[in-house]
């Protein structure tokens, strides 16, 4: 197989996949249907498979009013400053599901 990542890119790539595992995030390997899975431990092989930080799940926070409208904010924060006497729920933390 061909080296698949070239270069800077390659040391980028490698030093982010450190950092994560440093910081005790999951890491994924694709395997050769083109499918992500949690990555055994052990060693890295840079020159024949793909590696990635497994990506946290979309958190956001919903205000819902009466008639089911709904309004979406990063924040709980910004979700409770943006409700008025409309809003039936405020701040409703919705996940991504995996």
């Amino acid at each position: 197989m061909s080296n698949l990542y070239e270069g800077k890119d390659q040391i980028e790539l490698m030093r982010a996949i450190v950092k994560a595992v440093d910081e005790g995030k999951e890491i994924q390997l694709e395997d050769h249907s083109g499918n992500w899975a949690a990555k055994d431990s052990g060693r890295f092989n840079f020159q024949h498979y793909h590696y990635r930080v497994k990506s946290e799940p979309l958190v956001v926070w919903v205000n819902v009013r009466e008639d089911l409208s709904t309004f979406t904010y990063h924040s709980k924060e910004n979700a409770e400053l943006c409700a008025d006497h409309r809003s039936a729920r405020i701040a409703v933390k919705m996940v991504e599901a995996e």
